[in-house]
């Protein structure tokens, strides 16, 4: 892997037994095996609850939309994740020496505008495009305050948590580096519910804009990075390019 990154794609060259040569891709994935809890974290912002749990990082140099970061204080994370019978749990430590507030609460939607968090899930681990796959979001807080407001973006069924995902939780909390952001995304509201020792994709994408002064609604995305990162699209669109990870028994 290039220093810094978790994934990365290459050619290769396949010889073929009867002759001849083709060419190929691979790509290499992070993987990761999550815990079954028995006890649910609090969905409050604070991660001290998640720490010891399965997780990794995310470097400013994960790159796949825009402009590179200029270093591990403007966009860099580490997460945690785990699960029980009813949720999926992820809690993110974004690190964002510039937090930008100007999505107004009832304009959630389309989180590349500004700064933000995506949590993609392909449930069945088999899917080739995102009609079976949910794509949750959170921006970290709006023009009323630091409150996360979720929603779904990019697949199947978009549009706020409340109407999309019911019961889908997202809670925030500023820090002296950035912020946290912590969801309970419920298996119900997924196209299918994966069982104990399941293999599912799964990405965490972080993005990006640090325009302090921006009118209310602007786009002032500079940069996306994500676990798995590939600067051609795949890390949104193409679910059989995330993440593998294991469900624990």
């Amino acid at each position: 892997l290039p220093a810094n990154r978790h994934s990365v794609r290459f050619p290769v060259q396949l010889g073929i037994s009867s002759g001849g040569v083709d060419a190929a891709d691979v790509y290499v994935l992070p993987t990761l095996e999550i815990p079954r809890l028995s006890q649910p974290p609090r969905i409050d912002g604070d991660l001290s609850d998640m720490s010891g749990l399965a997780g990794d990082n995310i470097s400013h140099q994960d790159l796949w939309w825009r402009t590179e970061p200029s270093g591990e204080s403007d966009s860099s994370a580490s997460f945690h994740v785990a699960y029980d019978q009813q949720n999926l749990y992820v809690g993110v430590d974004v690190r964002d020496e510039a937090v930008v507030c100007n999505i107004a609460p009832d304009d959630v939607r389309a989180q590349l505008r500004s700064d933000a968090v995506g949590i993609t899930v392909d449930p069945s681990g088999r899917s080739r495009d995102t009609s079976t796959v949910i794509q949750a979001a959170a921006f970290p807080c709006t023009t009323e305050g630091f409150q996360a407001r979720g929603f779904r973006d990019a697949d199947a069924n978009q549009g706020i948590m409340e109407e999309t995902a019911p019961g889908m939780q997202v809670s925030s909390r500023k820090t002296d580096t950035g912020y946290t952001l912590e969801f309970s995304i419920p298996w119900a509201v997924m196209p299918e519910q994966p069982a104990p020792g399941d293999e599912i994709g799964l990405n965490i994408v972080i993005y990006d804009g640090d325009e302090t002064n921006a009118r209310v609604g602007a786009n002032i995305s500079q940069s996306g990075i994500a676990w798995a990162a590939f600067s051609w699209g795949g890390k949104q669109a193409l679910p059989y390019v995330w993440p593998r990870v294991v469900l624990g028994r």
